[in-house]
């Protein structure tokens, strides 16, 4: 999907869609790069979660909140600040692997931030991406924190 052409709301979740599936991946990726037991548990949880998270989008009735609101807006979505040049197949190590992830959730958080303020006055949209920011916070800090505890603890 070109990110610059987003209009619609079945767009935006298109999209959001696609970086789940991706966030997927990396978590799959990262579950092979590390080695403590405890960050491979981690890293299968985040997998399993940024799964529901695609299957929630892919379930979300849109046509149900525009007939129920009327609303077919995203305006300015600013999709190029979401998007992170290094893939997950650049990643060749435990490091790069949390550095990338902590950032893809710092953007995810953003994203599902900004579409929460673009659909405020839609309760069932606003709550939806509400609580889809938060878990990205949480995914986020967990990376930060992993990043702490054997990352910057053995440097």
């Amino acid at each position: 999907m070109n990110s610059g052409n987003i209009q619609s709301l079945e767009q935006a979740i298109q999209f959001a869609i696609e970086r789940e599936t991706e966030a997927e991946q990396m978590y799959q990726k990262l579950i092979g790069l590390a080695k403590d037991p405890k960050a491979k548990e981690l890293f299968e949880d985040l997998r399993d979660m940024e799964a529901q998270h695609r299957q929630n989008l892919q379930t979300l009735d849109v046509a149900g909140f525009k007939e129920k609101h009327n609303q077919e807006r995203v305006y300015n979505m600013q999709i190029a600040d979401y998007l992170i040049d290094k893939k997950i197949d650049d990643v060749r190590t435990f490091q790069e692997g949390l550095m990338l992830a902590a950032r893809r959730e710092q953007m995810a958080y953003q994203y599902y931030s900004l579409l929460a303020e673009t659909y405020r006055d839609n309760p069932g949209l606003f709550e939806f991406f509400s609580v889809m920011a938060r878990e990205e916070r949480s995914h986020q800090n967990d990376m930060e924190k992993e990043y702490d505890e054997n990352v910057l603890l053995y440097n």
